[in-house]
């Protein structure tokens, strides 16, 4: 894989300069690099990062907003970012480092997510979610499950449910751009360690997650959650199985993720398989099996072997021809498969353009299946139930989950 070194500098508004330097993700030598998640924005590679070879590196301008914004005044940071890591033009390049992208946020010491250079609503909402979160935090030190949930909701009544102002906020936060794209799901719930910042502000993930649940609680039958909060809730338990509990769970298969995240967009519609592949326990996505983890014994391993699709991100396949191999995959990868295939097929069934129509038997996964999504709906209309659990440190002590994982 290729991170890139970029120089510090006091002035952000000076040009970004970087080193590319290769890497081999199983290297004892591989510095400690910090991986980027953020929205591309529109396709118009009209700023530039100059590379200290003579090389220049189109960039979007978020992409070149977020990096001005990660550059340290005192020293050089080792950073990740699929747009200069990743040669976008070589469909080969493309397919094997795709393959590698669950490693590459697994493996990196830290998540820079980067939401905006919002200094109005982003930023004020950000000084929100902190100040819910601490509400929060009253909580921490209790194991009893019981008497945590009577002490977060009695801390809450007295500080005062968000009010309606605070939670048009809150709402209005999570339907920034970055909470709708498809990549951050894998992105977020492979790491322990996030930081979301908006223009100058930061705010940890577990800050945020501590926040939107207060957010759940204050809220009654008038004031309708909105259409990503489900979504939300829903990656945030995948990030607690994956990143927290350390696979003690058996996580989520790939229609349950196809499903829960079907509005997240992505420009590329074969991505609507390839960025949740590495996320399902029943995929081998490529040579690179992360969800093996979730699985501790010899017989389970020995039953999900049996039943897993196996998919690999390869982009000299149309989108058409991704879609027939998904199906033809799950056809072959379990009993019943025929029958959940074409059942599939028919509840996601859309009419599209000419270049578009697949065979009756192959799910169109540009369209929801209606009875799952009716199902989810249900399921996700009043449920937060992240809380409470705790958190294993590297050091070997456990915190009561609520203790932000920041020294700072």
């Amino acid at each position: 894989m290729a991170t890139f070194l970029i120089g510090n500098h006091s002035d952000r508004s000076s040009p970004l300069i970087c080193s590319i330097k290769q890497a081999k993700l199983d290297a004892d030598t591989i510095p400690d690099y910090e991986a980027i998640s953020y929205t591309w924005g529109q396709p118009v590679f009209s700023h530039q990062l100059f590379c200290d070879d003579g090389s220049i590196f189109p960039i979007t301008q978020n992409l070149e907003s977020a990096l001005a914004r990660f550059r340290l005044s005192d020293r050089s940071r080792y950073l990740w970012a699929d747009l200069v890591s990743i040669n976008q033009s070589d469909l080969a390049e493309k397919s094997s480092q795709i393959a590698l992208m669950a490693r590459i946020y697994q493996n990196a010491a830290r998540v820079l997510v980067w939401l905006g250079n919002d200094e109005g609503t982003g930023s004020i909402a950000m000084a929100l979610l902190g100040r819910l979160s601490r509400i929060n935090s009253i909580s921490w030190g209790y194991t009893d499950g019981q008497y945590k949930e009577e002490v977060i909701t009695n801390a809450v009544s007295k500080a005062g449910s968000p009010n309606s102002q605070d939670l048009e906020l809150v709402w209005t936060f999570i339907g920034l751009p970055w909470f709708s794209r498809r990549w951050i799901i894998q992105e977020v719930t492979l790491n322990p360690d996030i930081i979301l910042h908006c223009g100058s502000a930061e705010l940890s993930w577990i800050r945020f997650v501590l926040a939107l649940e207060v957010s759940a609680r204050g809220l009654d039958d008038s004031i309708p959650r909105p259409a990503a909060f489900g979504s939300v809730v829903k990656m945030i338990q995948l990030w607690r199985n994956w990143s927290l509990l350390d696979g003690t769970q058996e996580g989520c298969g790939l229609l349950e993720l196809l499903d829960a995240f079907h509005h997240f967009d992505c420009s590329d519609q074969r991505d609507r398989l390839f960025a949740l592949a590495g996320l399902a326990t029943d995929v081998r996505a490529g040579p690179y099996d992360t969800t093996a983890k979730h699985f501790s014994n010899a017989e389970k391993r020995k039953e999900r072997t049996s039943k897993t699709m196996t998919i690999n991100a390869d982009y000299s396949l149309s989108v058409n021809e991704v879609y027939c191999m998904f199906a033809l995959e799950r056809l072959t990868s379990s009993k019943g498969g025929l029958v959940a295939t074409v059942t599939d097929a028919s509840e996601r069934r859309v009419l599209y353009s000419q270049e578009h129509i697949l065979p009756s038997w192959v799910p169109d996964l540009r369209s929801r299946n209606r009875r799952h999504a009716e199902r989810a709906s249900r399921e996700t209309e009043y449920g937060f139930d992240c809380l409470p659990f705790d958190l294993q440190c590297h050091n070997g002590t456990t915190l009561t989950f609520g203790v932000d994982i920041r020294a700072t």
